[in-house]
């Protein structure tokens, strides 16, 4: 659940906003790229640090980024699709 949240809910969270807020062009296809990245490795190393679940982190960067290949590639089709990106 966390990685379809991450790779498909949140970027379409953020490119609606963006869309209503009259983004367009190169702010657009920015509120796309920094939303639909997958999760910072940086996160694995902070919760093994902090003590927290540091396995459920390892995965979730794991899985994000294997993930986000084909993710953004469906995205960028959609998004050149309907026009808002070029």
């Amino acid at each position: 659940m966390v990685t379809v949240s991450k790779l498909i809910l949140v970027p379409a969270f953020f490119m609606t906003c963006a869309y209503f807020l009259g983004f367009r062009g190169v702010a657009f296809t920015t509120v796309f790229a920094l939303s639909a990245v997958p999760t910072a490795v940086a996160s694995f190393v902070l919760a093994k640090e902090m003590e927290a679940d540091a396995p459920l982190a390892g995965e979730i960067v794991a899985f994000t980024s294997v993930l986000s290949v084909f993710t953004i590639f469906a995205w960028m089709l959609f998004l050149t699709g309907v026009g808002l990106i070029a």
